[in-house]
């Protein structure tokens, strides 16, 4: 059996259901009674600021313990364009905010590390789980809105900050705005509506913590723009916005760009084992709601991803349905794009030449590494770094999960009936 093929079958071993269900299963069984979730919370990062929020208002709602834990900022291998985050997010966050109903400065600025030092301290000092969740979302509240924070730094506070940290690494992630719930991590309130129905399905009877009917508020496109999607062979996120954004696109008549660029790794950006790890798990249970096939997998790390782009040179108009296919059968059928008999197959279901995408993967043009730097570069301009990324005119936004963002922008051009 190829290796290829082994590591596929491992990856969709990894990814199953019945993975899932024994892991879940086992936390069940170690926790005895009550079910617990344990927040973690990152002072200075706004996404907590609105989670603290939802997590508070889930645990009113629903017989549920609460462990409240506070953390600093994720090592630099875990965020490597940490002042492009930290400016991205600041606009990110207000827009859930607004789509949300939740408390979140109308200018916000990036707060003062002095500042932070000192809040963080109050944020650790033992309290009701309640109780800390409110105080913690009204210092993240007051960092970002500029205000002073009343207090004194305390000694002790990389200490107590490191060792959550290290608590959090035990338990396989590295970040804050996160909930985990028996053998499953949820980011921020994008997944929030995802753990609301694993406990209903568990049979407690959870509310909707939030609106999730809520759609963005739409923002300025400008006339005659054309849609832009930077896009990786090697993101899941990416195959997840592919086929729908170029759905979207036809959808409201306008011109879509698709930008490939390099994985993060083959940028120079690290992407450790539990992130990776993480972001697959995630993207399986996102690909499950929108009913996109997912989980045999054949990483195209190197080799494959460098095929894949050089036949992004000869696809012309076939752009989008290459993209489409070609990112399907890594994602969802194994299908090794480093190999010639993958790379072939893939290209004939684009409705590309099999023989003339073999020659452009095999041959020394590398007219490709100019246009994924040039992508790269468009993509740093505009403030980001990661994929799957969308500009249309003024409009930016990152991740799949801001797909509905575009369409109600786009729909609020189309003139009224």
């Amino acid at each position: 059996m190829a290796g290829g093929t082994v590591k596929s079958l491992f990856a969709q071993a990894l990814l199953s259901d019945t993975l899932r269900d024994v892991v879940r299963g086992w936390h069940r069984l170690k926790r005895g009674g009550r079910r617990t979730l344990w927040y973690a919370h990152q002072i200075d990062d706004p996404y907590s600021l609105l989670t603290a929020q939802a997590v508070r208002r889930l645990g009113e709602a629903a017989d549920l313990d609460l462990r409240v834990t506070v953390l600093p900022p994720p090592e630099e291998a875990f965020n490597p364009d940490r002042q492009r985050l930290k400016a991205w997010a600041l606009v990110d966050a207000s827009r859930l905010a607004r789509q949300y109903g939740l408390r979140f400065p109308e200018a916000p600025t990036l707060p003062d590390p002095k500042a932070v030092q000192v809040a963080s301290g109050i944020g650790l000092t033992a309290r009701p789980a309640g109780e800390q969740l409110g105080m913690l979302a009204e210092l993240s509240y007051a960092l970002f809105s500029g205000g002073p924070i009343q207090g004194m730094a305390a000694d002790n506070v990389d200490a107590l900050l490191a060792s959550n940290a290290a608590d959090l690494r035990k338990a396989r992630h590295y970040q804050g705005g996160m909930i985990f719930y028996e053998g499953e991590w949820f980011w921020s309130v994008d997944r929030m509506s995802l753990l609301e129905a694993r406990l209903r399905a568990e049979g407690l009877d959870v509310p909707d913590t939030l609106d999730w009917s809520a759609k963005p508020l739409p923002e300025p496109v400008g006339e005659g723009a054309g849609l832009e999607l930077f896009f990786s062979f090697r993101s899941p996120y990416s195959y997840l916005a592919a086929e729908r954004t170029i759905a979207l696109a036809a959808r409201h008549g306008v011109p879509l760009t698709i930008r490939p660029v390099l994985p993060m790794v083959m940028r120079g950006l690290s992407v450790p084992l539990d992130k990776r790890m993480y972001l697959v798990r995630d993207a399986k249970r996102v690909a499950q709601t929108l009913d996109i096939p997912f989980g045999r997998i054949a990483d195209p790390l190197g080799a494959g991803v460098e095929r894949c782009l050089a036949v992004c040179m000869i696809a012309g108009e076939r752009l989008p349905d290459w993209v489409r296919h070609a990112s399907r059968g890594i994602w969802s059928e194994g299908i090794d794009a480093a190999s010639d008999g993958g790379l072939a197959l893939l290209a004939e279901r684009a409705g590309l030449d099999p023989a003339a995408a073999l020659v452009a993967a095999k041959g020394s043009d590398e007219a490709w590494r100019a246009m994924v730097e040039e992508n790269r570069e468009a993509l740093l301009d505009m403030g980001l770094w990661g994929v799957p990324s969308f500009r249309i005119g003024g409009l930016t936004a990152w991740g799949q999960d801001r797909l509905d963002l575009l369409d109600v922008s786009l729909a609020a051009l189309q003139p009224s009936p």
